[in-house]
């Protein structure tokens, strides 16, 4: 590796290394999330986990158990989460299994959480006899379990909000579907409802984007639903395979609201050859994340990322971003991503298979087009071609009727009336002739 570090990777080389041990985590906590709260005495309190993921039908939890320890701090700043660590890690080595419905809670005291397969939300109540400040660790990001409510609430059912946060997102992640598989894998978007691609239709482009807003399609599994999930096909095909000067700006803006929470198709992406090809993405986190602290620093920012390091940097991003999967990319590349987008000049176009052709037979096609649809495409191709042969025969017979009445039938007859009279003629020349002999 280090044999092939140049003046030009040196900085970016050095923004990995510098960057400090928490965001890559040492590996010696049994938990993978800490987060400070003020709570009150209560025994209303109530640790959610979810099964996650669409369709409903397929929805599971992200793991079939949990360690978890509420444990009293000095304060909720993040030295004082961080200070009862120790307190955390010897209340998960005498964890006990807690059931659903088996018990509370209780504060200092570590639980094995056991998620009950055959519901589609695990509920445990938080005794908190003492009110104060309290670290909550868990042995995995409690969002993770997230679906349509937060992990934590009170007995009000509002959401209890962390002050500070070790190891973890802090916003919620209710509904996403996680997807992870190669683009060529998802449906065609031609194959679907949504049809051919066309860029200049940016009129039905703004009417499909409001169809996804008036039915909360990033909401729950609401994109599974067939208008959202037609709705979000037009709309992922045009983005993907347009220029994004061709876009409406509402469908730049919004695209990400839903990008995650609908089922994706395929388009080969728009390519501006003025730029060079991306670089392929190794896929690793903790080279996605040097790359995106780097764009983020004021000296690429300064220069919209024009320079030979950032641009390498903004490159790397970028196909990170549109080929890795989602546990593979750091939050903050999530969070800064679109912007680096507004900010960032030139970049690279995506690399695809130039030979992939789309199949509407194959599998992963069936049940995304309406009938009317597969109609109208038979027309369009097919069905087209035969009109037109059909159309070409009859102009050619009409046109052939055309030309024997208006111009081969009368001339015959012309020339049937002139052949008795040249054949009197004859006649009579013949008799003159015999008379005179």
């Amino acid at each position: 590796f280090f044999s092939r570090i140049t003046m030009t990777t040196l900085p970016l080389v050095l923004a990995v290394l510098s960057l400090p041990l928490s965001v890559y985590g040492d590996g010696d906590e049994p938990f993978e999330w800490s987060a400070s709260f003020d709570l009150t005495v209560s025994n209303g309190y109530s640790w959610r986990a979810e099964k996650t993921g669409c369709p409903l039908s397929s929805q599971s939890y992200a793991e079939a158990t949990m360690k978890i320890a509420v444990i009293a701090i000095a304060n909720t700043s993040l030295a004082g989460l961080k200070a009862a660590e120790e307190t955390a890690e010897d209340a998960f080595k005498s964890a006990t299994d807690l059931q659903v419905n088996g018990g509370s809670i209780m504060t200092g005291m570590g639980y094995n959480l056991v998620f009950k397969n055959d519901q589609s939300m695990s509920s445990y109540p938080i005794s908190v006899t003492v009110a104060g400040s309290y670290g909550i660790y868990a042995e995995h990001i409690p969002t993770e379990f997230e679906f349509e409510n937060h992990y934590l609430v009170d007995e009000s059912d509002n959401d209890v909000e962390p002050v500070a946060v070790e190891g973890g997102p802090v916003g919620h992640s209710h509904g996403h579907v996680g997807e992870c598989i190669l683009g060529t894998a998802r449906p065609d978007c031609e194959c679907t409802n949504a049809g051919k691609m066309d860029c200049r239709q940016r009129e039905k482009m703004i009417e499909q984007m409001k169809v996804l807003m008036d039915n909360d399609c990033n909401k729950s599994c609401n994109c599974y639903k067939e208008v959202c999930r037609d709705a979000f096909f037009f709309i992922d095909m045009h983005h993907s395979g347009c220029d994004e000067d061709d876009l409406p700006k509402d469908i730049e803006e919004n695209y990400h609201d839903y990008e995650g929470a609908c089922q994706r198709c395929y388009q080969p992406p728009h390519q501006n050859m003025a730029l060079p090809q991306c670089d392929f993405s190794p896929c690793n986190k903790e080279y996605a994340l040097g790359n995106t602290t780097l764009l983020n620093t004021p000296a690429c920012q300064a220069d919209r990322c024009q320079n030979e390091t950032c641009q390498s940097a903004w490159r790397h991003v970028i196909a990170h971003h549109d080929s890795c999967c989602s546990d593979t990319t750091p939050e903050l590349l999530e969070e800064k991503f679109h912007d680096f987008e507004e900010t960032c000049l030139l970049g690279c176009r995506l690399r695809f298979n130039e030979t992939y052709v789309a199949n509407c037979n194959a599998p992963k096609n069936q049940g995304l087009r309406s009938d009317s649809n597969k109609d109208d495409d038979g027309l369009s191709e097919g069905g087209l071609i035969a009109i037109v042969v059909v159309v070409v025969v009859v102009a050619l017979v009409i046109l052939g009727a055309l030309i024997f009445y208006c111009y081969l039938k009368p001339k015959t007859i012309e020339e049937a009336r002139k052949t008795p009279m040249k054949l009197a003629t004859q006649t009579s020349a013949q008799d003159e002739l015999k008379a005179a002999v």
